[in-house]
């Protein structure tokens, strides 16, 4: 179990741009609403000192017309970038037929810096929405005190809290299976959903010919073979997603191997309570290692063991 750490934290992936901010939607879009006005005011701000330095370089001038007289006034009482371009191409549109000297060149360039400077400023109020990320992109998440990965079961429950629970570990195995399905046996490419993970799939490498790994192998299973997965060295931090610096991170390498026993003589089957024990070895001080209640069929609440959860009365769905 985890939460999502709201608040400021740096992103380990990038450790000198890394510092990011996560907070609910709804503060989050208070901020950027905030920021935007922001970029607003500093853009109108920006065009201030901007129109100063015109006026500034055109009253420097030796030689002063009517023409850059009017252009002073324009900046002097600018009222935002844009309307001022269309000022300066008003003046020349007055004055085009009066023969004056260079009123193209003075009058596009007075104009492209209004106009360039209004496109500017608008492109940073849209793209302030770049900011955030989308909710499945990069968070922090933390795991909860001497609660991770493990549901509290309470020791009694009423039957809608067993079915509710039963329910809980149906729709997470079923979730479980999709995105296998989804991930490892589809390739062709043409994936609808994206991967909650940092990547979508874990390097790894299968031999449908391994050797069995019963340390008895009297228990092997003649005529089949084991079946190897092992991945390739995981990184903590770009395969699992534990946010942590270069010198804190490690590499984990997993290998296991299935194989079909022989261990008809080892399974005690309750045709009363509808159950099957598997004793391969004691499992949390019970002599069974697993129990398969045979009656999942038939209620249709799909494939059950008893295993971890046995200690507090309540069989977990896989």
């Amino acid at each position: 179990m985890g939460d999502i750490k709201t608040g400021l934290w740096l992103d380990n992936s990038h450790p000198r741009l890394g510092w990011t901010i996560t907070l609910p939607i709804d503060d989050g879009s208070v901020l950027l609403s905030a920021l935007t006005l922001l970029v607003t005011i500093a853009g109108a701000s920006l065009w201030s000192l901007i129109a100063f330095s015109a006026h500034s370089f055109v009253a420097s001038r030796e030689k002063v017309d009517i023409v850059d007289i009017q252009h002073q006034v324009v900046l002097r009482n600018s009222a935002g970038a844009l309307s001022t371009a269309f000022d300066f191409v008003r003046i020349h549109h007055a004055w085009s037929t009066a023969g004056v000297r260079n009123l193209w060149k003075r009058t596009l360039v007075l104009a492209a810096i209004g106009v360039v400077t209004a496109a500017g400023v608008s492109t940073a109020s849209i793209l302030t929405s770049r900011v955030a990320n989308r909710g499945y992109s990069t968070v922090l998440a933390r795991s909860l005190q001497n609660n991770c990965g493990f549901i509290q079961y309470p020791t009694s429950m009423s039957v809608s809290q067993k079915t509710a629970f039963a329910t809980k570990g149906i729709v997470e195995a079923s979730r479980a299976r999709n995105y296998a399905i989804e991930f490892y046996t589809n390739t062709t490419g043409a994936r609808v959903d994206r991967s909650i993970f940092p990547v979508a799939r874990l390097p790894m490498k299968t031999d449908s010919g391994a050797d069995c790994p019963a340390t008895n192998q009297s228990l092997c299973m003649p005529g089949y073979d084991g079946f190897l997965l092992e991945t390739e060295l995981l990184d903590s931090h770009r395969h699992l997603g534990i946010n942590a610096r270069k010198s804190d991170r490690v590499t984990v390498q997993i290998r296991t191997t299935c194989a079909v026993l022989n261990i008809g003589d080892r399974i005690s089957v309750d045709e009363t309570a509808g159950t099957l024990d598997v004793n391969l070895g004691p499992n949390l001080g019970f002599e069974r290692t697993y129990r398969y209640f045979t009656h999942t069929f038939q209620d249709r609440v799909g494939y059950q063991i008893w295993s971890v959860q046995e200690a507090l009365n309540f069989a977990t769905s896989h």
